[in-house]
C-alpha cells in the first residue's frame, strides 16, 4: 500500500487489481488488473486527467501503479520516455525516447531516488501523454528492481 503526498489517497493491490481510492471512505478513483494492457492504460489516462488529484498526487499515482504493475509481470514496451540499462543499472528518462536529451537518471533500487525524479518529470518537456508515461514506468522500474532484491 502506498499514501499520496496529499495524505488523501492511496494506491494498494489488494488480490489481483491495482485500486486508488481515498482513504477514511474507500471511494475509489481508478482500479486496474494490472494483466490487461487496455485497462491499465486507460486507468492511467483517468488518473492523469482526474480534476481531484492535484499534480504530485497523480505523479505518484502513476508512479506507485507502474510500481505494482512490475509485480504482476506486465511488460515492457521497446521505447518509451524511460529506459533501463542493465550495464549501469540506471534508469534513464528521455525527452525523445532515443536517449539523446536526457530529462534524469536514477537508480531504480533506490526509493529516495525513484521518488526525487517525478518532480524532474513534472516540470520536464515532455508532452503529456509522455509524462504520464515517464511517471508510470519510473515506477514499473523501480518495482522491478525491489522484486529483484526481494
Amino acid at each position: 500500500m502506498a499514501r499520496l503526498p496529499s495524505q488523501r489517497y492511496l494506491v494498494q493491490q489488494p488480490g489481483s487489481r491495482v485500486v486508488l481510492f481515498e482513504d477514511g471512505t474507500e471511494r475509489r478513483l481508478a482500479a486496474f488488473d494490472p494483466a490487461d494492457a487496455g485497462a491499465v492504460e486507460q486507468a492511467l489516462k483517468d488518473i492523469y486527467d482526474s480534476s481531484e488529484l492535484g499534480d504530485e498526487d497523480k505523479a505518484f499515482a502513476l508512479f506507485w501503479c507502474g510500481y505494482f504493475c512490475a509485480y504482476a509481470g506486465y511488460p515492457v514496451p521497446e521505447s518509451g520516455p524511460v529506459t533501463f540499462d542493465e550495464a549501469s543499472g540506471l534508469a534513464g528518462v528521455f525527452a525523445d525516447g532515443n536517449n539523446h536529451e536526457t530529462i534524469a537518471c536514477f537508480d531504480p533500487r533506490d526509493g529516495n531516488a525513484a521518488a526525487m525524479v517525478q518532480g524532474a518529470i513534472h516540470l520536464s518537456t515532455l508532452a503529456r501523454d509522455e509524462k504520464r508515461a515517464a511517471h508510470f514506468w519510473s515506477g514499473y522500474f523501480y518495482g522491478a528492481a525491489s522484486a529483484e532484491g526481494a
